[in-house]
Formats: C-alpha cells, sequence, structure tokens
C-alpha cells in the first residue's frame, strides 16, 4: 500500500513539475516577444505584437555543373538529382537512389526559363500553381529559385494538357506527384546543364543581373538608392553619400528612439512648448495621452507637434542627444539632427545611412512600418487619415516622405516587387532631394520591375530596341452613383473601386479618359448633368497606375474654368500626364511624351468632337483641343515628328449606339496623318476596333468607372492592351472589362 502511495507521489510530483516548465517555457517565449519591442505588455498591446514580421530563411545556391561521374550524394538526407543532358531524373535519400525517371523537356534555350546547374534550395512547394506568364496550371511544381521549377504537364483552365514554351522541367504527372509527397523543404536539388552561360552572368549569381547597356532611368532626385532589404544588394545609385537636408524624414528615427527609450503605455501631458511647432495642431495643452498613441500622428499625418511632444517627455536635448547616438551606432556617419519633426534644415542624411535605418527598422522594429501602411487611426478622440501618396500601391510595405524647400521631397520606400514568375522581392528605395518623388519612384519601381532578368518585361528588353505595353481603358467618373457607392460600400474609400485591376497595372503605361473636373474648386453651371469628382481623384488614379489621362470631353466645363485649370494641376501633381487639354493652345498641342525603359516615345495627343466647344483653348486662355479644328491633321503630324509612336485620343459618337460615319472619317484621317492607335470614348458602350492603314483604331471603349446601371452594354467596356514596337505594332488583345453592382471594374476578360 505504501509503495502504490508513493508512485502515486512521484507521479503528481512529477505532473507538478512539469506544469512548471510549461509555464515558464511559455512565459518566456512571451518575454522575449515583450522584449523585443521593449514595452510591457497588456490588451492595447497586442496590435504591436500581432505586427511582428515572420521572414523566410533563404538558403545560398551554389552555381556549379557536377557531371554524373563526379557527383556523390550525401550520407544523410534527401537530394534530388536532375541531369538535362541524359534527361533524368533521381531521388536519393541517405546516400541510395530510391526512385528514377524521365525528364519529358527543360526550359527553352536562352530562355529565363533555362536552368543553370548548380544546387538549390527547395523554395517553395504548390501542388497546382497557376502561371500568369503562361496563362496555365502547373501540377506539383517545385520553386527552386526565380524562374526556374520543376512541376508536372502544364494544362489550361479546362484540365487539357497544353504544350507552352514557358516552364523549365517537365516530367510526366505520376512522377512530378511522386516527388511531391517525397520531397521537403529541407531536400537540396542537385542540377546538371548543358547552359553555356557562366554563373556569373546568370539571374541568381545575382538576383537583379540585368542585360548588359542598360541605362538608368531619368529621375529628379539628387541622390537615390534602390536596394534589396534583405541581402543589402545595392541595385541601382546615384550620389548615396551626399549628406542632404531629409524633412520629414526624420520621424522614422523620432519614432524609433521613443519606441526604444519609453514605456510606451505611461501617459504624456502635451505642454504649450510643444505646441508652437509649425503646422496644425490637433491637440490642446495639458491634455493627456498615452505614449504609443503619439507614433500615429508622427507617421501618418507627419505632425510636428507629435515629433515635439514625444522629444519633450524625458527632455527635449536629451532626446536629440538619444536620436544622434542611435544613428552613430548604424553607422549613419553622415546623419544629424537638430530637431525631432525635420522642420531643420540643419537634419541631414544620406541614402547610403537612411538605408541602413530602414534595414534596422525593418529587422528589429517593423511595427512602426506597420503604422506607416495603416488607412487610418482614431483614439481619444482624435482621427488621423494617412497621407502617404504611395498608400494604395499593393507592394508599399511602409515608409516615410517629407518636404521642406531646403530638402525638396524625399521619402523612404520599402516595396515588395515581383522579379520572376515566383518571386519578390522586398526593395527600399531612398530618394533624396527630388522635384517629384511619386514620380521617380515609380520610376525606379519600374526599372526594378522591368528591366532585371527574372520578370516577363526583361525578356522584352533583351530582345526589342525599344518597346512598350499599352493599356486603355474608357471612362473614369467618380460622382453620383458612384461616389455613393464608394461611402456605402467602401467606407468612402475610393481606392477600393480599382482594387482588381491587376493586369492593366501589369502594362509599361496606363491610359483612361477622365469624365470631368476633379476639385473642390467652381460653380456648377446647370448643365442636365454635371459631374466634379473628388479632389484626390488623381491621387488615387496614380496609385492604381494611370501614367496618362485624356482631359477632352464634354463635362470638362461643367463647374467652369476655375474647376477645370485646378483639376489639370492636381493631375499633374499627382504625377499623371494630361492630354488634350492645356493653359493656351502651344500646350494643348504638344504631344504628352511617356519614355519606356528602353528608349521608346510615345505621344498622347487629345481632341473633343462633341464640345464643350466654349471651352476650345486659345493662344491665351486654358480650353481644350476640338476634333473640328481645321489644323486637326497638321497637329498629328507634327506630334508624330516629335516621338516614336503616337496615340490620338478623340471624344465623339453618338451615345449608346454603334460607331458612326464621323467617327470613321476622324479615326482614318488621324492614323493617315501618323498616329498609331486612335482611343474612342463618349458613347458609353463599346464600339468595333479595326486596323487601318497599320494603325488600330478603338471606336469606344465604352465605361471603365461609372453609374450606367440600366444596361449590360454601359456595365461593360473593352480594356485594350497593345504592345508597341517602334512606330508599329506587335501585337494587341482586346479585354472585356465589366463592373459589378458597386461600380467596380474586376478584372479584365480576355475575347475570344
Amino acid at each position: 500500500m505504501k509503495r502504490i502511495l508513493k508512485n502515486k507521489n512521484i507521479r503528481i510530483l512529477a505532473l507538478f513539475f512539469a506544469i512548471i516548465g510549461v509555464f515558464f517555457f511559455v512565459f518566456n517565449t512571451y518575454a522575449k516577444k515583450v522584449e523585443r519591442l521593449d514595452m510591457p505588455v497588456d490588451d492595447s498591446s497586442k496590435e504591436f505584437i500581432e505586427a511582428e514580421v515572420v521572414k523566410d530563411v533563404v538558403s545560398t545556391i551554389v552555381f556549379e555543373n557536377i557531371k554524373d561521374e563526379e557527383f556523390v550524394p550525401k550520407k544523410k538526407g534527401k537530394i534530388l538529382r536532375v541531369n538535362l543532358t541524359t534527361m533524368k531524373a533521381s531521388l536519393f535519400e541517405n546516400g541510395v537512389t530510391s526512385y528514377e525517371m524521365m525528364v519529358l523537356s527543360k526550359g527553352k534555350k536562352g530562355s529565363i526559363w533555362e536552368t543553370p546547374g548548380g544546387r538549390y534550395p527547395v523554395e517553395e512547394i504548390v501542388e497546382n500553381y497557376f502561371s500568369s506568364e503562361a496563362s496555365a496550371w502547373f501540377p506539383y511544381s517545385i520553386h527552386l529559385f526565380g524562374n526556374y521549377f520543376i512541376h508536372g504537364e502544364p494544362k489550361n483552365k479546362y484540365g487539357k494538357i497544353i504544350q507552352t514554351s514557358n516552364g523549365s522541367i517537365r516530367l510526366k504527372d505520376k512522377d512530378a506527384r511522386t516527388i511531391f509527397e517525397w520531397i521537403d523543404s529541407d531536400t537540396v536539388v542537385s542540377v546538371y546543364s548543358d547552359f553555356k552561360k557562366q554563373p556569373s552572368e546568370v539571374a541568381g549569381a545575382s538576383t537583379y543581373k540585368t542585360s548588359s547597356g542598360k541605362q538608368k532611368p531619368l529621375v529628379s532626385a539628387e541622390s537615390y538608392l534602390v536596394a534589396d532589404i534583405d541581402n543589402g544588394e545595392i541595385l541601382l545609385e546615384k550620389n548615396p553619400d551626399i549628406s542632404v537636408p531629409i524633412a520629414s524624414v526624420t520621424k522614422l528615427m523620432t519614432a524609433l528612439v521613443s519606441l526604444e527609450s519609453h514605456d510606451q503605455f505611461e501617459k504624456t501631458i502635451i505642454s504649450k512648448e510643444a505646441l508652437h511647432t509649425y503646422g496644425t495642431s490637433a491637440f490642446k495643452i495639458g491634455e493627456s495621452i498615452i505614449t504609443k498613441d503619439l507614433l500615429y500622428p508622427l507617421l501618418l499625418v507627419s505632425s510636428n507637434d507629435a515629433s515635439e511632444i514625444i522629444a519633450e517627455k524625458d527632455g527635449r536635448e536629451k532626446f536629440l542627444r538619444k536620436m544622434n547616438e542611435k544613428a552613430s551606432k548604424l553607422n549613419m556617419d553622415k546623419t544629424f539632427f537638430e530637431d525631432a519633426s525635420g522642420l531643420s534644415p540643419n537634419n541631414v542624411s544620406s541614402a547610403n545611412d537612411l538605408f541602413n535605418l530602414s534595414k534596422y527598422i525593418y529587422k528589429e522594429k517593423p511595427f512602426l512600418f506597420g503604422v506607416t501602411t495603416k488607412k487610418s487611426h482614431q483614439v481619444s478622440g482624435h482621427s488621423w487619415g494617412n497621407i502617404s501618396q504611395f498608400l494604395n500601391d499593393e507592394r508599399y510595405k511602409g515608409g516615410k516622405g517629407g518636404q521642406t524647400s531646403e530638402a525638396k521631397r524625399t521619402s523612404v520606400g520599402i516595396f515588395e516587387v515581383r522579379v520572376g514568375e515566383f518571386s519578390t522581392k522586398k526593395i527600399a528605395i531612398i530618394i533624396l532631394r527630388s522635384d517629384d518623388k511619386l514620380v521617380d519612384t515609380k520610376k525606379l519601381l519600374a526599372y526594378v520591375e522591368g528591366a532585371f532578368i527574372g520578370s516577363k518585361k526583361s525578356v522584352e528588353i533583351l530582345h526589342n530596341e525599344k518597346t512598350a505595353s499599352l493599356g486603355l481603358v474608357g471612362d473614369i467618373m467618380l460622382d453620383r452613383g458612384v461616389e455613393y457607392s464608394v461611402n456605402k460600400n467602401f467606407a468612402g474609400d475610393f481606392s477600393k473601386i480599382f482594387e482588381n485591376t491587376k493586369k492593366l497595372k501589369e502594362t509599361d503605361f496606363l491610359f483612361g479618359n477622365l469624365e470631368g473636373p476633379a476639385t473642390k474648386l467652381g460653380k456648377d453651371l446647370g448643365n442636365l448633368y454635371s459631374f466634379r469628382m473628388p479632389n484626390n481623384t488623381a491621387d488615387i488614379l496614380a496609385n492604381t497606375g494611370f501614367d496618362i489621362l485624356s482631359f477632352a470631353n464634354n463635362h470638362v466645363g461643367d463647374f467652369g474654368v476655375e474647376a477645370f485649370t485646378d483639376t489639370l494641376s492636381q493631375i499633374k501633381n499627382a504625377g499623371i500626364l494630361y492630354t488634350g487639354a492645356g493653359l493656351s493652345k502651344k500646350e494643348a498641342e504638344e504631344p504628352s511624351i511617356l519614355k519606356s525603359e528602353n528608349g521608346l516615345s510615345l505621344g498622347f495627343l487629345g481632341f473633343s468632337d462633341v464640345g464643350p466647344n466654349w471651352m476650345e483653348v486659345g493662344n491665351e486662355n486654358a480650353g481644350i483641343l476640338l476634333a473640328s479644328d481645321e489644323r486637326f491633321e497638321e497637329i498629328i503630324k507634327n506630334a508624330k515628328e516629335k516621338v516614336d509612336a503616337l496615340v490620338v485620343s478623340i471624344h465623339f459618337g453618338d451615345e449608346y449606339k454603334p460607331h458612326n460615319i464621323r467617327q470613321e472619317d476622324l479615326a482614318r484621317r488621324a492614323i493617315d496623318a501618323g498616329a498609331l492607335i486612335v482611343a474612342g470614348h463618349h458613347p458609353h458602350v463599346a464600339q468595333d476596333v479595326e486596323v487601318y492603314n497599320g494603325g488600330l483604331i478603338i471606336y469606344s471603349l465604352g465605361n471603365f468607372v461609372f453609374d450606367q446601371y440600366f444596361s449590360k452594354e454601359t456595365m461593360e467596356g473593352l480594356a485594350v492592351i497593345a504592345y508597341i514596337e517602334g512606330n508599329s505594332i506587335s501585337k494587341y488583345e482586346i479585354y472585356r472589362a465589366p463592373m459589378n453592382s458597386f461600380y467596380q471594374p474586376e478584372e479584365i476578360i480576355l475575347k475570344n
């Protein structure tokens, strides 16, 4: 009896210590999470903890070509061996062959899918992967790196096996499935190939290897740096070590030092001195606010008050000393802070230094970048909306911008960009002393996405001297029923209207027709239908990916000349070009020119054939070009002489009807005068597309965003993607562009 009791006591004691052990393990794990954020934990800190970033561990890729007679499998673990000369693959486990199979095909020679010899880690295992590049499903896909992968037999959407030039190492489905079920993330893949390039020329020796002679994009920034924030590889740079004023980018360091040195859950009392800072105040003297809540106005609306309130918490001079000490610890040798807001022109740094700061925040305090991607934040009777120009860019993962007369425009941004069929990378873009940080950043992003080996666009760059892909859509109108729908269904967030436009965003350039003014200014002139869109419409369209807008249509004068000219200013400030309109006839007749990364100059002209005639542009008055202008063909001929290819937009035709003789006459005259593409709008329904004299005529693109719910035809326009080489179209694709019941464009659908 005593023996049984003794055993029972031992079991109870063991259970007790086990419970204690589990408790300490959980507590220790939790404490480490909190320690990373340097703050105590309560319910209100949940948001901080959930914002932690989990990073992938990337194994090393070794480019080598080991022949079968030299290949020795390791004695422990799994190796998949593929010989692309004998077209055989073998599975090795603990040094022994367990399965052999034949390779059906390999990536086409010279293509970005031709797999070089090497040892690869397994980056991703997907049972059925859809490739937008090939428009096909690849079963049992094993992603090795970039565009190198192993897969089964490609199938179309109906499940039928198809032949495609895309794809790397192709196996029979049963063999691919065997590998899929056998392989794990620790498996090494050894490839032997007759790939002739040296490892230094292979995408992967540098993830970002570009074609030789590739020109850097032309940007206005005095200094910039583009780099992979995970591995530190510099992709592009210009004067990265010069020390210049940085304006409100300062606030990233202010937030970091506060997070690392202040009790984030302690209350802060707002002083009179703090509110003397230049800028609109949202606070009141004597108001009490929790310290962590100051990070939101600091980073969302760039509040100078919040900067000073934070700095005063443990003494302004002491806090500034901490900022400069932190900069020194991060090897920011060309950095100095005189205030916490960035108002001082003596707050200086370099692109390299700010990259060091960005890497530290990204790896150690990712919560801060998380704050900068929030659309808004409400607390303690305050509400702050994010003012970042990049907020609606799905690639944007955080950052901070600023602007003063001395610093001009500055920006630190982290973007997730695609550099291959499977691969995305986190890229930091630092812009200093720019005339237009939005335009400069977009150019640098386009270069990264389009120029580096691994992307579809890079193939075009390698094989063509001058190319560009152009997306064209129809009428855009964000007033009336569209505005009502946005307020009702999307909480007033107009960017949601365009969230399904991925395919169009992939084009080099995107064009549309802005059907009316977008401004707070002006007075309704009393037309039958008058449109006036929100003041931030241009920014929304810029973040959606629009590069050029036609502003020659019958609604541009609905709220008078003041609204018209302010809209032109809004479009320009958003980094978008406009055509068909200008402050003078000389400006309106000049083609608006977009340049592709490989040098193609694409010009745009716009005309309206449906008025309003009183808005015709003059030598000294703002307005639009009319198609009835007796110099119609001369204007087009003059524009064509200045560009490689010319697009002419015409607002013409009868509403809700097929194209008419007048449209045909104007469109063909435009082509004969030098236009490569004529893009029509106004009828609110899609009309014919025809090829004439080597040019493409789209008589009407129909509606892209409009509240005309009364027919199927008005709720579905066209989207056309044209691939331009020099002064010709290599191919074009016509897509259906339907809207849903919220007036939200759905993903475009290729027409048969």
